[in-house]
């Protein structure tokens, strides 16, 4: 069988300039990845977070039943902040790389739990260092759409 090779830059630019018929069976031979600059468009729920990692949620479930919720949800988290991140994990110890995690405010209102802003931490955390964002945006958006898995992992 003879091979094809293409070149990410082209096929992007396909993708780009392409019918959404086409751009269907573009993502299909090559991926979502392959055409997603902003991962905060695949990921909006857990189960899509575990779909870019290539984990069967359901056996993700399976797996962990018999941990704590606020285990469970770590867990969870670690999925969530990988995908958004791309695949990419921090290096925590590289001081020379900014990282941000969502700060948390509980309230009185109707959640008790709120995400207000992200932060930058460079020497000191208040997280699990597995929890860190490469980007300001992406803590925001995580703390703001995994409320519920974050309230889950901080208050148990």
């Amino acid at each position: 069988m003879e091979t094809l090779d293409v070149n990410k830059e082209n096929a992007v630019k396909a993708y780009a300039e392409a019918d959404p018929k086409t751009k269907s069976l573009l993502a299909n031979l090559f991926g979502k990845k392959t055409f997603i600059s902003d991962t905060r468009e695949l990921i909006k729920t857990f189960e899509d977070a575990c779909e870019f990692e290539g984990i069967d949620p359901d056996q993700f479930a399976s797996d962990n039943e018999d941990l704590s919720p606020d285990e469970y949800a770590y867990k969870q988290l670690k999925i969530i902040v990988k995908a958004l991140n791309g695949g990419e994990v921090q290096d925590y110890k590289d001081a020379s790389v900014w990282k941000y995690y969502p700060y948390f405010n509980s309230t009185g209102s109707g959640s008790g739990f709120s995400c207000s802003d992200s932060y930058y931490d460079y020497g000191y955390s208040f997280v699990g260092s597995r929890l860190l964002f490469k980007t300001s945006d992406l803590a925001v958006y995580a703390g703001k759409k995994f409320t519920s898995i974050y309230n889950q992992y901080l208050n148990g």
